[in-house]
């Protein structure tokens, strides 16, 4: 065979390019449809500047699409070739480049890429047996059954940008270690909303992951527990596909990153986490129901110079401000104030911190508008600096933007078992809720923090009809502060391990409301009451036993 026929043989087969019916069809309906608007402009006489309108619109998405696109890509990049990733945009390097006590840990990489097998198995259980009844439960009966019909997180694993190990301000018996996270992976992930397939890929996430080792043991493995966390909500991103990709909006995009994370922060964003055990005699209780580092009161007075979002044809632009406070899981909002670039919100906001030392108070500024709101600019709060200084009092630039600050005051609060420091509130609570009733204001400051750990149920009652077993979860009201626990699909005896914190205004005259609902049915299955007098007067004010249901 001479050398023209080898090479001929050598070559590969031709591939049959197959038919991509699914995208055609999606890319079909989206032109078909702005073929059917135009021609309804025509058709209904409609002034031409609404098409301007669509077409102004349209552009905006599709910038919006390619911004997302590219930011996809070279998260996907990152996790290949990090180093041409980085080189070829200097704008976005890990932070173990500027920040000596963080280092770079590629054996930590290595190590999980060889556990990502393993740990995508664990996430797929978590997904659909936790996560799956959560959002269930959370959305209205309208978009009810919910289920995950395929959670794949692929074959690529998270990556380790920079790894800090804290060694100064701790006990004896305790590690902790903070991993800069970034995940962008070939996920595939599809739902079913009602019957209807809709799907996410292209997954990316990025935040700060803290590990808490506690206690130390003198047994193998020495680590006799660890707490799992995110310090604030992590950063999320993604592509729609199926269903969702014919609306695939910047409102809808939004949407549903929202209630992602809003679900990632329900079981990782401080102050939840994820206990794990590694040792048997090892206390539980310290794990599961560990005690807050204290609590941080902010007073938002008010800002000025803010951008001008809202441009006017006559006279200078206003904005109608508002400010969103994130600390960890737990958001805050203030009042609007309308047409003024100068707010005065006084508002005061609590919060119980776990965690005071790399956690930051994010507070968001923002224009309230009918439909997406402009961003006026982002400012931050150490939460340390607080904590060590006792309180602040200062005006805070904003950040993303050429104007505006907002004047923040903020103090620390220990927490105390002495109720001689309780009766010393008295008067400062007499006195912040005389000045409510003058001003007619719906915010007070808390006295006392209330720590409600809600472990388990048994023997509730099934359903007379059919007998089947319920799927309880449980409400706890202080006031008229309310909140649920996991729903446990169907079981007579759940176990929630849950802990619930409240900021109580005046434990001396309130009580604790625990109510159990089977989520499936909707249907009351029982209540108690709990007086906090009760527990004030309780040994080292804690009361640890069973309780009877009533009704």
């Amino acid at each position: 065979m001479d050398a023209t026929k080898k090479k001929e043989a050598a070559k590969p087969p031709p591939q049959v390019r197959q038919p991509q019916y699914l995208a055609h069809l999606i890319k079909y309906f989206k032109y078909a449809g702005v073929l059917f608007l135009v021609w309804n402009v025509g058709f209904w006489r409609f002034s031409p500047s609404w098409v301007l309108l669509a077409l102004f619109f349209y552009m905006l998405n599709e910038e919006y699409r390619k911004t997302k696109e590219a930011r996809i890509a070279f998260a996907k990049e990152a996790m290949v070739d990090e180093k041409k990733a980085i080189l070829a945009r200097t704008d976005e390097l890990p932070s173990w480049v500027f920040f000596p006590d963080v280092e770079r840990a590629e054996w930590l990489n290595k190590m999980v890429k060889q556990m990502w097998p393993f740990f995508g198995v664990y996430l797929q259980n978590i997904m659909k047996q936790s996560i799956q009844p959560s959002v269930d439960n959370a959305l209205p009966n309208s978009l009810r059954p919910f289920k995950f019909e395929k959670v794949d997180f692929g074959n690529v694993p998270p990556r380790i940008g920079g790894v800090k190990v804290y060694i100064e301000n701790l006990k004896k018996d305790e590690i902790i270690m903070d991993l800069e996270l970034f995940y962008s992976s070939d996920a595939t992930i599809k739902m079913a909303i009602r019957g209807l397939t809709a799907g996410i890929k292209d997954l990316t996430l990025q935040g700060h992951l803290r590990i808490v080792m506690k206690p130390l043991v003198s047994v193998m493995p020495i680590i006799g527990g660890m707490n799992i966390f995110f310090l604030n909500p992590p950063s999320l991103d993604f592509d729609l596909t199926d269903v969702a990709n014919v609306l695939d909006t910047p409102l809808l995009s939004n949407t549903l990153r929202n209630v992602l994370v809003d679900q990632i922060s329900y079981y990782l964003v401080l102050p939840n986490k994820i206990p794990i055990q590694l040792v048997e005699n090892v206390n539980m209780d310290a794990l599961l129901y560990p005690i807050p580092q204290g609590v941080l009161r902010l007073h938002l007075v008010g800002g000025r110079e803010l951008k001008a979002a809202d441009i006017k044809v006559i006279g200078k632009g206003k904005s109608d401000p508002y400010c969103k406070i994130y600390v960890g899981a737990q958001v805050f909002k203030t009042k609007t104030i309308k047409d003024t670039i100068q707010p005065t919100w006084n508002a005061y906001f609590e919060a119980v911190v776990d965690q005071k030392h790399g956690q930051f108070v994010e507070i968001e500024c923002l224009d309230e508008d009918p439909g997406d709101d402009d961003e006026l600019g982002v400012a931050t709060i150490d939460i340390q600096n607080v904590a060590e200084k006792g309180s602040i009092d200062t005006w805070l630039p904003l950040e993303g933007v050429e104007t505006g600050m907002i004047h923040v005051r903020a103090s620390w609060l220990h927490l105390s078992r002495d109720l001689e420091d309780l009766e010393r509130l008295a008067t400062v609570v007499q006195q912040n809720l005389d000045e409510h009733n003058k001003t007619g204001s719906e915010e007070y400051l808390a006295s006392a923090l209330l720590m409600v750990n809600v472990d388990s149920a048994k023997n509730l009652p099934r359903s007379k009809k059919s007998m089947s077993e319920p799927s309880p979860y449980v409400k706890l009201s202080v006031g008229n502060n309310s909140k649920k626990s996991i729903p446990k699909p169907k079981t007579s005896d759940p176990k929630w391990e849950e802990n619930f914190n409240f900021l109580v205004n005046d434990p001396r005259n309130q009580d604790v409301f625990i109510e159990l609902w089977d989520s499936h049915k909707d249907k009351k299955l029982g209540n108690v009451t709990v007086t906090l007098t009760e527990v004030l007067k309780a040994p080292k004010m804690t009361i640890h036993r069973e309780f009877r249901l009533r009704d």
